[in-house]
């Protein structure tokens, strides 16, 4: 028994003294590996970044140029955040503006661009921002809104470039919402600019807009009223005049041979739906007429457009190409 005890004690002290040797050597371990990682800790991820942000700028240029907007978007605010004071954020910062605007969300495109302007006040791209925000309520369709951005434009910027590139879009809001004649006297002004051939014919032809063929809607439902049908005839649509003309005249004609034949109660009847038919009739030449001056104008919008290589969203010689320097 005694010997027992005196085996166990043996190889139960030779454990323990071979466990505090191994737990010596890891301790010794760790503190050598912590000193050496303190020693190149700094070295090491000075060039990890380094690398990591050009990469990471690449690869969302690269996605930006094959137009995937939104998972460029994705990696230029992932550089934002892992380097947020380096130049490449401001530039990754204004990336995502361009890639909202490329991708038609235009709201958030005007929300980026606004952030930006508000961090980087006195960036040479600053004032690109601004006409880009410009550009942004365009295509929304605020032309006051972009009116005023693109005024602040010409008068905020330095470049002669710029500010014709502003008053030259400031002339097409003026042309959106309908302004010939100052869509036509801006573009005359800027003759003597750098596009000063095309913006005078421009000019010319804006003017000759004036003369673009309307239909007035108070006449077209004040005929439609007096003889139904006759308006939708006034601007253009003959089948819908038919139409008015005939279903009108059967409710009307047969409502008059009720009442003809002492039948009040179907000839009442027949009063009531005539009294929709006709109202209706009234409304379709009214909104017929707004509809048929809307489509005109549109037309030669668009016709413009075509001819001149007019654009938004940075398509055309109006507003120019995305075109920074970075």
């Amino acid at each position: 028994m005694a010997s027992f005890i005196f085996r166990n004690s043996i190889s139960l002290f030779i454990a323990l003294f071979l466990f505090i040797l191994f737990t010596a050597d890891v301790m010794a371990g760790q503190k050598g590996g912590q000193g050496s990682g303190q020693q190149n800790s700094p070295a090491g991820e000075e060039i990890i970044g380094q690398i990591n942000k050009n990469e990471l700028l690449s690869f969302a240029d690269d996605l930006y140029d094959e137009k995937d907007y939104y998972r460029a978007i994705t990696e230029y605010k992932r550089l934002i955040f892992y380097f947020p004071s380096s130049r490449a954020a401001t530039r990754a910062s204004f990336k995502i503006a361009l890639s909202y605007l490329e991708g038609k969300r235009y709201e958030a495109a005007l929300s980026q661009l606004s952030k930006f302007r508000q961090l980087y006040p006195t960036d040479p791209l600053a004032i690109e921002a601004l006409f880009l925000i410009a550009e942004a309520s365009f295509n929304l369709g605020n032309y006051d809104e972009a009116l005023e951005y693109f005024k602040k434009v010409e008068s905020d910027a330095i470049s002669p470039e710029i500010k014709e590139r502003a008053a030259a879009a400031r002339g097409w809001c003026l042309a959106r919402k309908g302004n010939w004649s100052e869509a036509a006297d801006l573009y005359s002004s800027l003759k003597d600019g750098e596009g000063g051939k095309k913006y005078g014919k421009l000019s010319k032809d804006l003017t000759a807009a004036k003369g673009l063929p309307q239909k007035s809607p108070a006449l077209a439902g004040t005929l439609s009223a007096i003889i139904p049908g006759s308006g939708q005839l006034y601007i253009g649509r003959k089948q819908d005049a038919l139409v008015a003309f005939l279903l009108n005249g059967a409710f009307i004609a047969g409502a008059m041979e009720s009442f003809r034949k002492d039948e009040d109660a179907t000839g009442a009847i027949l009063l009531f739906f005539e009294a929709g038919w006709y109202a209706g009739n009234i409304y379709s030449a009214t909104s017929g007429a707004h509809k048929y001056n809307r489509k005109s104008r549109e037309d030669l919008l668009y016709k413009l457009e075509r001819e001149y290589s007019l654009g938004v969203n940075g398509k055309g010689t109006v507003f120019g190409t995305y075109r920074f320097r970075f």
